[in-house]
């Protein structure tokens, strides 16, 4: 029982404490945000800036009128409502460098509503305008909306960092265990192998392609650490 301990000097129960791991980062953040309002240290979007980077033509803090560009942004804040186009949403998208005022119109609000929730990262493509009713003096109206995941199941590739001393039976069991279970996708996996004097870029074959998801790379890093498991995209990518 955990609660039943041997009384302390001060004649009270002594409650040991359970040991749990660090909250990972975009769980901590997540709090910050529920808890005070606003993220206190860091930004969930740091996480993700090498996979959006292939996408992104703008940062939020350079956007101006008449650009035609994709950006990337956590949805801050959102507001559904009907207007005479018909059914549209409204919401601020933050970046870390700015935030910027997004409107989605009717006819997209159809095809991407269900992308569109509150705390969520999502890449838009659209064109700035000018706006005079926003602090920013502009605005962007959206044309495409897509989730990060099926950027990722379009265009990502795996790519494992090993090295020698990893590479044992029960290493290579747990590995074919874990994509096994995220098999059948269309997402390649390679291997960077390094055995302390050279190393090589090595395919697992398609036989051995994956769905991308959060819940698979975190799997991933746990059994060969963050630094060595890396997303690679084909150079710049125009949606």
């Amino acid at each position: 029982d955990l609660l039943a301990s041997p009384a302390g000097s001060n004649g009270e129960a002594e409650i040991p404490y359970v040991g749990a791991p660090d909250w990972e980062d975009l769980v901590r953040l997540k709090g910050e945000k529920e808890t005070l309002g606003f993220y206190l240290e860091g930004h969930p979007i740091t996480r993700f800036e090498h996979e959006l980077a292939p996408f992104i033509t703008s940062g939020l803090n350079k956007v101006k009128a008449g650009m035609n560009l994709t950006v990337a942004g956590y949805i801050e804040n959102l507001r559904i409502r009907t207007g005479v186009r018909g059914r549209m949403a409204e919401l601020v998208l933050d970046d870390k460098t700015a935030r910027v005022q997004v409107t989605v119109y009717n006819e997209n609000y159809q095809k991407y509503g269900e992308l569109i929730q509150k705390d969520q990262l999502v890449v838009i493509k659209g064109e700035a305008v000018e706006d005079d009713y926003y602090e920013t003096g502009v605005s962007i109206v959206a044309a495409e909306v897509y989730p990060l995941a099926e950027l990722r199941r379009r265009y990502a590739s795996i790519r494992l960092k090993i090295n020698k001393k990893m590479l044992d039976d029960e290493f290579v069991s747990g590995l074919k265990e874990v994509l096994s279970r995220y098999g059948s996708g269309t997402n390649r996996v390679l291997m960077e192998y390094n055995n302390g004097n050279v190393s090589t870029l090595l395919s697992f074959g398609s036989g051995w392609d994956v769905n991308i998801s959060d819940e698979l790379l975190t799997e991933l890093t746990h059994m060969v650490g963050m630094t060595n498991v890396c997303l690679d995209f084909p150079g710049r990518v125009s949606l």
